[in-house]
């Protein structure tokens, strides 16, 4: 399966479809919650409070960080099959020659907080990235992350980022959150050179 086809495909809709579209997934998915997490997600939505995992430097914590990375590394090296992750395999090739950020604490952080500490959810997350990275930006971007160069290899794509249609904003929300704004003028550009400045920034 071609993953920048599927991402191609979520964004070949005229943007009032496309709105349309996001709405619905939205409102279903809220539905499908109990009262109690749709007002958790509202007040996270709007910086009142987070569901992030405390993460402090007591002895507690520090175990169950451990203890996720490493449930997280035994998924990724032994119960996701081969054919799942050639993008991953790949990586793990180049960090035998000549290292990779993909064993990084900090990277994997990313993916077991953005899922709660879910670490199933995290490892298919952390392999369907580096699948579209992959994809996106070819293998040199699995030896390390993406850099400035790799968003700006053609004409168009140098004209995308420099519009400043995609960026952060120098300041946070309520929460001390990065702020990211996109511009519907971005919509002129490619939905894949979007993805891939979507990437970079992220």
């Amino acid at each position: 399966e071609n993953l920048t086809e599927d991402v191609s495909a979520n964004f070949a809709l005229d943007p009032k479809e496309s709105c349309e579209a996001v709405n619905d997934l939205l409102s279903k998915d809220l539905m499908q919650m109990s009262p109690r997490d749709r007002v958790s997600v509202a007040e996270e939505l709007h910086g009142v409070r987070s569901l992030a995992i405390e993460e402090n430097d007591d002895e507690v914590t520090t175990e169950k960080v451990s203890k996720a990375l490493y449930e997280l590394d035994q998924i990724l090296e032994y119960q996701i099959p081969d054919h799942e992750k050639p993008a991953f395999l790949k990586a793990k090739g180049f960090a035998e020659r000549r290292g990779t950020y993909v064993n990084d604490v900090g990277f994997r952080m990313k993916f077991l907080r953005c899922k709660l500490f879910n670490v199933k959810e995290a490892a298919r997350l952390l392999i369907d990235y580096l699948e579209l990275v992959q994809e996106l930006y070819g293998d040199v971007c699995l030896s390390r992350p993406i850099r400035l160069d790799d968003v700006q290899s053609s004409k168009e794509e140098r004209a995308a980022f420099r519009s400043g249609y995609i960026q952060l904003l120098p300041f946070g929300d309520r929460a001390g959150r990065r702020i990211l704004m996109i511009t519907t003028d971005a919509l002129l550009y490619s939905s894949l050179i979007r993805v891939k400045i979507f990437l970079y920034v992220w």
